[in-house]
């Protein structure tokens, strides 16, 4: 058995160890830079996941159709499916110029983040 193995399964947090030596290298300034850079690397990967969470965002009126289908790197169309799969009624346009600056805001927040 190699030691990468023995030490991760003879208790130790060897994940800790890996970070904690990405950190004295240079390559992160912190554990969270780490974790987000993982998170993102991880869902980038995961088009499930994408799509999931697109369609928990649509649901909860966080973002636009088009908000959805960017995060789930699907055409319009395609989200559009996805929805209907799943019951999700669409949403068609905004009622008021407030309400499309409101989303417009909330989209560039999520999109800093």
């Amino acid at each position: 058995m190699n030691m990468y193995l023995t030490e991760s399964l003879s208790g130790e947090n060897f994940l800790k160890k890996e970070i904690k030596a990405l950190l004295r290298s240079g390559h992160y300034r912190s554990e969270s830079d780490f974790i987000k850079d993982a998170i993102e690397a991880f869902i980038n990967e995961r088009a499930d996941l994408r799509t999931e969470i697109a369609v928990e965002m649509y649901k909860r009126r966080e973002v636009s159709l088009g908000g959805a289908s960017d995060i789930a790197r699907l055409s319009i169309e395609e989200m559009k499916e996805v929805l209907v799969e799943r019951g999700i009624p669409l949403r068609r346009g905004y009622k008021s110029v407030q309400q499309l600056n409101e989303r417009t805001k909330k989209l560039k927040e999520i999109r800093r983040a």
